[in-house]
C-alpha cells in the first residue's frame, strides 16, 4: 500500500458535450491503483448533460470547474493553473484509463529524472467501443526524437512534470488543434520523452476526432511546428491558415474520414475485406468526390495477393 507522502498527481480532463462516455472516463480515473491524486474536471461550456454527470459523482478528489466555452487549450491551462501537484496527467472525456496507468507512469518518472513526459500505448476502439487493435508506439527517446516535429503520443495517455510544462508556457491557446504537438516539441528542449510499452488507455476513434485531418491541414501544421521550434515563435498567418482549414471541414467530411480510417484498419491491421469494403463504401456515400476512398475501395476488392504486394510496396 502506498504511503501518503508519495507524490500526488493532478489529473486534468476538459469536457465539452461529452455525456456519452463521460461517466466511464471518470470512473476509470477514480479506480486507479495509485489513489493519491486530484482530479480536475473542466466543464467547458457543455450544453448536454455533462455538467449533471460531473456533479453527480461524489469523490473528494474531484475538483469541478464550470466555465463558458473557451476551447480545449484554454481549458487545459485553467486546469494546470489549478493543479497542486508535481505531475500532470492528461485524460479525455471519451477515453478510458486502465487501472495501473498512473502507478506505472509515476514509477517511470520517479526513476528517470532526465525524462519530462511519458505516454503509453493504447487499445484503439471504434466509436461504439469495439476493440480494433493494440498500438505499437515508439518507446525510446531515440525513436521519439526521430519523429519530431510530429509526436507519437496519445495525448490522453501522457503524464508530464508540471514545472517543465509551465516552463513551456503551457498550451498555446491560439491553436484549434495540435496544441499537444507544440507542447511536446517544447518539452523536448528540457528533457527526454518516452512511451511505456503497455497499452494503458483505450483510445476512441470518432468522427469528431481532431486527428481526422486533411493532407493540406497536416502540411500547414508541420510547417508551423518546424518554424515554432526553430525560431521559438509562431507564425500568426499560418495559425490563421491552420484554424481556417480545420473550421472548414463539414460533418459529412468528418464522417467520411472516420469511415475511411475504419476501412484502412480492416484492410491492413485486421484483414477482413468485407468490412473494409463496407466502410470505404460508407465513406464514399458521405463524400462521393473523395478520390482516396474510391482508391481504397478498388484496392479492397482485389485478390489478397495483390493487396499484400501493395502493402509491401507501401511498407505497411
Amino acid at each position: 500500500m502506498y504511503r501518503n507522502e508519495k507524490p500526488k498527481i493532478s489529473v486534468i480532463m476538459p469536457v465539452y458535450n461529452g455525456e456519452k462516455y463521460l461517466q466511464k472516463a471518470i470512473q476509470s480515473i477514480l479506480l486507479q491503483s495509485y489513489p493519491y491524486f486530484e482530479f480536475i474536471i473542466i466543464n467547458d461550456g457543455s450544453t448536454d448533460k455533462s455538467r449533471n454527470i460531473i456533479e453527480s459523482i461524489n469523490d473528494t478528489r474531484i475538483i469541478r470547474i464550470h466555465q463558458e466555452n473557451k476551447g480545449v487549450p484554454t481549458a487545459l491551462n485553467v486546469g494546470i493553473q489549478k493543479a497542486n501537484s508535481d505531475f500532470i496527467a492528461r485524460m479525455d472525456a471519451d477515453d478510458f484509463s486502465l487501472p495501473n496507468r498512473f502507478e506505472l507512469q509515476l514509477k517511470f518518472l520517479l526513476s528517470h529524472y532526465d525524462y519530462v513526459a511519458v505516454g503509453t500505448n493504447a487499445i484503439v476502439v471504434s466509436e461504439d467501443g469495439t476493440k480494433l487493435f493494440y498500438t505499437n508506439q515508439p518507446q525510446t527517446w531515440e525513436e521519439i526524437k526521430s519523429h519530431l516535429p510530429t509526436t507519437p503520443f496519445f495525448h490522453s495517455s501522457v503524464m508530464m512534470r508540471k514545472k517543465h510544462v509551465e516552463m513551456c508556457q503551457c498550451y498555446d491557446e491560439n491553436l484549434f488543434i495540435a496544441q499537444d504537438y507544440l507542447l511536446f516539441n517544447r518539452l523536448a528542449k528540457y528533457g527526454k520523452l518516452a512511451n511505456l510499452s503497455d497499452a494503458l488507455i483505450e483510445y476512441r476513434l470518432s468522427p469528431s476526432s481532431l486527428t481526422n485531418r486533411s493532407r493540406k491541414t497536416n502540411r500547414i501544421l508541420n510547417e508551423l511546428l518546424k518554424e515554432a521550434i526553430e525560431h521559438d515563435s509562431i507564425n500568426k498567418s499560418k495559425i490563421i491558415l491552420l484554424n481556417n482549414s480545420v473550421k472548414a471541414k463539414s460533418k459529412k467530411w468528418k464522417m467520411s474520414q472516420y469511415y475511411l480510417r475504419l476501412g484502412t484498419i480492416y484492410l491492413y491491421k485486421i484483414p477482413i475485406k468485407s468490412k473494409a469494403v463496407f466502410y470505404f463504401y460508407k465513406s464514399i456515400i458521405c463524400q462521393p468526390c473523395n478520390l482516396t476512398s474510391w482508391g481504397f475501395l478498388i484496392l479492397s476488392i482485389q485478390p489478397t495477393i495483390l493487396i499484400n504486394i501493395w502493402k509491401k510496396i507501401r511498407n505497411i
